[in-house]
């Protein structure tokens, strides 16, 4: 250690910056006041940590290396994954359309548990959400009972304790909408793409692109196929987002993907899926590559089969099937690399309660507690 302190400053973050783990660098800070300088005055000093959980974590505006590198050390030991809304029974409403319930992560060693939070104020079948890590926001979907889909949306922050404090009202959307999707960008704005105004083939689906500033919506373009029963996934490592399959009218299931920048607006081709896919999962994993499992064919027969496009080749390569066929899903990664998917329904429209985690690694799937009631048409969201 005295032999560390005789180093310039300069120097002594560059040892630091070698450093394996959020922890550890935390640990060396603690240790000596000099240390502790170096690392609050030199953020490069957690760039490399912070780059490593930059795949899941997009770097807020305001925010440095150290910041981001201790956002996601927090976040890693309190995530939480959050089920949205759907149906229990097809073409049956329920007020349970209405449930919201929280999986607190677990560790490597054993799974983590579902509990009930506070439902939302309205039952929404088919909704879409989103979370800027604070909050979690809500919007559209289908109601059942009146037969429509929606314009409203709502938002509620989480305790500690993954409960719902408050479930408060959002502009409406531009025109109703269900199964569209929804993101957070760094600067916390809150972007919704896509959708139909129904449940059912035939549905007129959208191309929009719309933004919530402020008080109210701004159309930020269009996607190059009107789509809905679409996946979104959003790298936090660039400014785009990549749309995956879903359901264009009329009997068109799509394998097409593209990607929309959000900076200029532009759209642009991604090869296409090896499978026509609407209601499926999408998210981009700590390697860069876009991973997408299940969904329909054609709006009836589920699939098991998953995929993942290679950025670098440009290529998509098979991976190990779920255990359980279903489409109507929702999926996520969490901070640890771990892929989730959750709910869905089988070829008959029977609801699942099903929860798969899959493992990258091993490149292997396997069961996880279930969700506490079956539900299809859900949404599900990661709160870190």
């Amino acid at each position: 250690m005295p032999e560390l302190l005789d180093l310039p400053d300069a120097c002594l973050a560059i040892i630091l910056q070698h450093l394996p783990t959020a922890h550890s660098l935390a640990s060396a800070m603690a240790t000596h006041s000099q240390i502790a300088a170096v690392g609050h005055s030199y953020p490069e000093t957690w760039r490399p940590l912070a780059e490593q959980v930059a795949w899941c974590l997009r770097r807020r505006c305001d925010e440095g290396w150290g910041e981001l590198c201790k956002r996601a050390h927090c976040g890693a030991a309190r995530q939480r994954l959050v089920a949205i809304g759907g149906a229990q029974q097809i073409f049956i409403p329920s007020i349970d359309d209405a449930a919201v319930d929280v999986y607190e992560i677990g560790n490597e060693a054993s799974d983590g548990a579902w509990q009930a939070a506070n439902p939302l104020g309205r039952a929404r079948d088919a909704p879409c959400a989103a979370s800027d890590g604070r909050r979690v926001h809500v919007l559209g979907g289908w109601d059942g009972k009146a037969d429509c889909a929606l314009t409203c949306g709502e938002s509620a922050e989480f305790d500690e304790h993954g409960i719902a404090l408050c479930w408060e009202a959002l502009p409406e959307l531009p025109e109703p909408r269900c199964f569209a999707a929804a993101v957070c960008d760094e600067q916390e704005r809150l972007w919704v793409v896509g959708g139909g105004d129904s449940l059912y083939r035939g549905a007129r689906c959208l191309s929009a692109v719309d933004l919530l500033m402020g008080d109210g919506w701004s159309r930020a373009g269009t996607l190059l196929e009107p789509r809905c029963g679409l996946a979104l996934a959003a790298s936090a490592r660039r400014s785009e987002l990549v749309v995956c399959g879903g359901y264009s009218g009329d009997v068109a299931y799509l394998s097409s993907v593209e990607s929309f920048d959000m900076m200029t607006g532009r759209q642009s081709r991604i090869p296409s899926m090896t499978h026509h896919r609407s209601g499926l999962g999408a998210c981009f994993g700590p390697d860069g590559g876009l991973y997408v499992v299940g969904g329909s064919e054609d709006g009836s027969n589920a699939l098991s089969a998953c995929e993942r496009l290679d950025p670098r080749e440009g290529k998509w390569h098979r991976l190990e099937d779920m255990q359980i066929a279903r489409g109507y899903l929702a999926a996520s990664f969490s901070l640890d690399g771990r892929l989730y998917a959750a709910g869905g329904a089988d070829s008959t429209g029977r609801p699942l309660d099903a929860f798969e985690i899959y493992e990258p690694r091993a490149g292997k799937w396997r069961h996880a507690p279930p969700l506490p009631s079956a539900r299809a048409n859900l949404a599900l969201v990661l709160m870190a």
